[in-house]
């Protein structure tokens, strides 16, 4: 659809299989209920007829959502999502939407109803035995502080709970769903790099769309047949190379060692303008995105990916559950490279001194509770989580043996892949994989998780 048609014919962009619906259904609307004008097609003889209000809005954020299609023009800021709604016995489904704009909300049973309300919208949707889908039209607002899309670097940043900036999501990190993008509204000269499907059920802060004049190179396939590549900008390419060159490499440790990816068969890093002095990179799974001055870096292209098993392919189940994410990817970074002859630990042991002796910086890596925190404007959001939960791993390996930890990885992985963790199932899962050191083991996480002090302090002479 051109843009102009677009604009002829309303605010919506109907979906083709909701449109289906709709024409498959209209005789049944109006033979049992009439939603479509609200009046009954069939009074009673005996009783005039009562107009028949769709459901009110009604708050329900317990109600899971199944996937969500979306498609953005970058250029008119206007979106639509397509959320197929899982069955439930309570009406109501709610979602955060932060900054955006709602035009209407309809399904195959018409209007719906909807408040929209403190970043929170609810909609008056009623219960079923099966999925549902609505159309939910929108607008939404250039950001520019890393909380939405970024016109201006042509990037988009949702993490860690920005996603309702962009499309209507759940950002909590323990929901999960499918999602497909389409991207229209692309300045010329321009590629925009984003996953047209996303097969597997992921966090919010997942999709993610770049603009930029991308050169793209393969970096080779994996036994698994995962095609990795690497998309960067002009003048990038000899330090982009550089930083990728085990990339491959390192997608095919974690497949072989720790459980098949979900997200897709083509995979790879995305160099992205996050500005001067902003080094690293963000798990936008199957094409997570990295900071141009990071490109030349090997630990954060095979840490992002690792992110594929844990912190996506396993999410987590709160935001205190960060170390589950970046201690665990940390590791598994350290674990790919080192099969390169890469080691990771001299500079992580440096990472770890700063963390165990600056105070300012030093806090529990596991705290209590669950979602309590806001992560963007707490102290967990750190290098302490990285560092801390890597050490706490590293000493499991050396109780155990590398190999044996890699093993209770993968059944942990495959055991709960799509589905969310606490940072404790791990360790419980640790203890019970390795029961004559399960004493150990809990007092490393007790030592590394669960108390601000570090148990050492690595004497290393650090930059």
């Amino acid at each position: 659809m051109t843009m102009q048609a677009w604009m002829a014919e309303g605010p919506r962009w109907p979906s083709r299989t909701l449109r289906a619906a709709v024409a498959a259904i209209p005789m049944l609307l109006v033979a049992c209920d009439g939603v479509g004008d609200g009046r009954s097609a069939s009074p009673s003889p005996d009783a005039p007829s009562a107009p028949l209000e769709p459901p009110a809005p009604v708050e329900n954020r317990a109600r899971a959502l199944v996937e969500t299609s979306l498609r953005l023009d970058l250029a008119a800021q206007r979106g639509e999502a397509v959320v197929s709604i899982a069955a439930s016995q309570q009406p109501g489904v709610s979602f955060d939407v932060g900054a955006l704009e709602i035009h209407s909300v309809t399904s195959a049973l018409g209007t719906l109803r909807f408040r929209q309300q403190d970043g929170q919208l609810d909609i008056g949707l009623p219960s079923s035995d099966g999925p549902l889908d609505i159309v939910i039209d929108y607008r939404f607002a250039a950001q520019d502080d890393f909380n939405g899309w970024m016109p201006e670097p042509g990037v988009s940043f949702l993490w860690p709970d920005f996603c309702g900036n962009l499309f209507p999501c759940r950002d909590e990190p323990a929901a999960g769903q499918r999602y497909r993008l389409t991207v229209s509204g692309v300045p010329e000269g321009n590629t925009a790099v984003y996953p047209q499907r996303i097969p597997a059920a992921a966090p919010a802060y997942m999709p993610a769309v770049a603009l930029g004049d991308y050169r793209v190179l393969s970096l080779g396939t994996t036994r698994d047949g995962t095609e990795v590549k690497l998309w960067h900008l002009p003048g990038e390419a000899e330090h982009a190379v550089d930083g990728t060159q085990y990339l491959a490499q390192s997608m095919d440790f974690f497949e072989q060692t720790y459980g098949p990816y979900a997200f897709g068969d083509v995979v790879g890093s995305v160099s992205v303008r996050w500005g001067p002095g902003r080094f690293g990179g963000m798990e936008h799974h199957p094409f997570w995105h990295v900071a141009s001055e990071a490109m030349g870096s090997p630990e954060i292209h095979a840490h992002e990916a690792a992110h594929g098993w844990f912190g996506n392919g396993v999410r987590m189940a709160c935001w205190e559950d960060f170390a589950l994410s970046e201690g665990t990817a940390s590791y598994l970074a350290a674990r790919a490279l080192d099969q390169q002859g890469i080691d990771l630990w001299p500079e992580y042991e440096c990472r770890l001194q700063r963390v165990c002796t600056d105070e300012r910086v030093n806090t529990v890596a596991r705290p209590s509770d669950c979602n309590a925190i806001r992560l963007r404007d707490h102290p967990l959001w750190s290098d302490v989580p990285y560092m801390k939960g890597a050490q706490f791993l590293r000493q499991v390996a050396e109780r155990v043996g590398a190999n044996a930890v890699d093993d209770a990885l993968a059944r942990f992985y495959r055991e709960r892949f799509g589905t969310e963790a606490r940072m404790q199932d791990l360790v419980d899962h640790l203890r019970a994989a390795f029961p004559s050191e399960s004493l150990g083991i809990e007092a490393l996480a007790q030592g590394w998780l669960y108390q601000r002090a570090c148990p050492s302090v690595p004497d290393r002479v650090c930059r």
